[in-house]
C-alpha cells in the first residue's frame, strides 16, 4: 500500500522537480527519509486561478502500513492508495 499527497505548490519559475516535490511533501507531513521505502512524482499541473503555480501530488510508500492509515486518517491532502492489476478480459465477437 501507499499514499498519495496532493497539494504540493511549487512556483511557476521552479519547474516541480521530483525530488524538491518529494522533498516538499516529507516536510509537510513531517517525515524523515528513513520513514520512506519509495517516492515518485505522481501528476502535475498548473493552477493558474490567482497566482499562477504548479500543483503537484506524490506517491509515497512507507516502511509502516500503519503510518500511512494514520497520516490519511489525519490529513486531509493524504489518501491510500492501493495498486490494482488491470486485466483485459477479451470477447468472442
Amino acid at each position: 500500500m501507499a499514499v498519495i499527497v496532493t497539494g504540493i505548490k511549487t512556483a511557476l519559475d521552479q519547474q516541480p522537480k521530483e525530488e524538491r516535490t518529494v522533498q516538499k511533501a516529507l516536510v509537510a507531513l513531517k517525515l524523515n527519509k528513513s520513514e520512506v521505502k519509495s517516492a515518485r512524482l505522481y501528476k502535475s499541473s498548473v493552477d493558474a486561478r490567482r497566482e499562477i503555480m504548479f500543483v503537484s501530488s506524490v506517491i509515497l510508500e512507507l516502511e509502516s502500513p500503519a503510518k500511512e492509515r494514520k497520516l490519511a486518517e489525519s490529513n486531509a491532502n493524504v489518501r491510500l492508495f492501493e495498486r490494482h492489476e488491470l486485466r483485459v478480459k477479451l470477447g468472442s465477437e
